[in-house]
């Protein structure tokens, strides 16, 4: 029986990383804009291929990724903020052979393309929090051929609480618009066979630190 995890190639992953940024900050800190801009070079770039029947590590010669960054902030007053961030990342192999096929050229699974993401952010000093976040995830792919992929889709959370010495209670909602999307997915005899992403979820909770 083949074991859950069998290392095809062996080797670490090595990465420069390039960057280049700038931070800035006006009207007494209220408003904040970042930027960067950055490159990584990977030696040895380590790759999973799943199947029913486990899962193989295979290590990609060389590849890189290139891309851009920016996040802002606005507090409107004290208590209140809003945000918004958005990247965007081209990865690719440059040198990579896996079971007969070549690679070189394909975009690198399970990196997307694009993130943006958007929200307000309230923190009230008698201890009462609200947070509403959406978050918009570019398309991917899910293995090399590129033959399986998720589309973009968008993500709405809500988190409304109260905040009291070292104690917390709080009503979440995840994924709100109930969007549907997979975590993973891959092809097995011409069939797709994926784990869905979390569904649309509401709950309380309780938190506490000693």
């Amino acid at each position: 029986m083949p074991r859950p995890w069998a290392a095809s190639n062996r080797g670490r992953t090595r990465s420069l990383h390039y960057e280049l940024g700038h931070k800035t900050g006006w009207f007494d800190q209220r408003l904040r804009v970042n930027g960067a801009l950055f490159y990584t070079d990977y030696r040895s770039y380590q790759t999973f291929h799943l199947s029913p029947f486990g899962a193989t590590i295979a290590n990609a010669e060389r590849a890189h990724a290139l891309g851009a960054e920016m996040e802002a902030s606005v507090r409107l007053l004290t208590e209140l903020e809003l945000f918004a961030s958005a990247n965007y990342t081209r990865a690719e192999f440059d040198r990579y052979q896996f079971q007969g096929n070549n690679f070189d050229g394909k975009p690198i699974n399970n990196i997307p393309a694009y993130t943006v993401t958007a929200g307000i952010d309230y923190r009230a000093k008698w201890g009462g929090l609200a947070r509403l976040s959406w978050r918009r995830v570019g398309e991917f792919e899910f293995d090399e051929t590129n033959t399986v992929g998720q589309s973009a889709h968008d993500l709405l959370d809500v988190r409304v609480g109260y905040v009291w010495k070292n104690f917390g209670l709080f009503v979440f909602g995840r994924n709100m618009l109930d969007r549907e999307y997979f975590s993973n997915a891959y092809r097995f005899f011409g069939a797709l066979v994926g784990t869905p992403g979390a569904p649309q979820r509401v709950g309380i909770e309780l938190t506490g630190y000693f």
